[in-house]
């Protein structure tokens, strides 16, 4: 994913999650079988849980999948990997402000 491009949106339209894209063939489900999408969606639940919350809904639709995922999958669940590292500045950042820290007496 090094030299992959980067896109700006994060669900396309061309998204189209089914369970009919699960593997048909055995050569799919072999080459599936080298794919490490569960360690991806997991990385990808800490992040969002952690920093990005925008990837939510994003992360719980590929992560439907993970019992069988198929090619079209793991093409869909890498495009949201190009959009994570094209928005990498973009975090929460949870700071102490000086006025919310005052004493307020009722």
């Amino acid at each position: 994913m090094e030299k992959s491009k980067l896109v700006a949106t994060l669900m396309a339209q061309h998204f189209k999650l089914s369970h009919q894209n699960s593997p048909k063939s055995e050569e799919e489900a072999n080459y599936m079988k080298n794919v490490s999408y569960a360690n991806v969606i997991g990385s990808l639940m800490y992040v969002m849980r952690c920093t990005r919350p925008d990837l939510a809904y994003s992360v719980s639709l590929v992560s439907t999948y993970m019992g069988k995922p198929g090619k079209l999958h793991w093409e869909d669940l890498k495009w949201i990997l190009r959009y994570l590292k094209g928005t990498i500045e973009a975090r929460l950042l949870y700071e102490k402000h000086e006025e919310s820290a005052r004493n307020v007496t009722v």
